[in-house]
């Protein structure tokens, strides 16, 4: 985990929020990443080298659904839109979530928020058992108080 623009303080929160849902056998453990800054590749750029033109990132992190495709989605994107290959979390969660990503069906979350120059990635390997959504909600939340401005 890089913790360059993370805050000691909120990154020592997000390691205790997250211990308890283990303690809690909410999860049977998890791993988390992190990562802000120079190592975010959110542009199509990799080491400065252009490697997705603009304009197709911009289509990729564009919902491309009409209001009833996004409506009729159901629990698949659960009230996200699509853009190609990832959902697009717009409006913001309530836990703070931004941006665009894709949650698996099987307890792993990651999100790329280019506004914070943020990668964040939640893996808890489990089916969604019950407080899984409290889970990841709490490390959204602990993850954005880390967030340093």
């Amino acid at each position: 985990m890089r913790t360059q623009g993370l805050s000691k303080v909120g990154l020592e929160q997000l390691h205790e929020v997250m211990a308890g849902h283990v303690g809690a056998d909410r999860v049977p453990g998890l791993v988390l990443g992190l990562s802000r800054g120079e190592d975010v590749y959110t542009d199509g750029t990799y080491r400065g080298e252009r490697i997705l033109a603009p304009e197709l990132v911009a289509a990729m992190t564009t919902d491309q659904l009409t209001p009833g495709q996004r409506d009729g989605a159901g629990p698949i994107l659960d009230g996200r839109g699509w853009g190609f290959g990832l959902s697009i979390i717009d409006p913001p969660e309530p836990a703070g979530l931004k941006g665009y990503g894709w949650n698996g069906g099987f307890g792993t979350a990651w999100a790329n928020d280019p506004g914070e120059d943020l990668v964040a990635i939640l893996c808890t390997q489990v089916l969604a058992a019950p407080g899984s959504a409290a889970v990841e909600a709490d490390f959204w939340r602990a993850t954005y108080r880390a967030v340093a401005h």
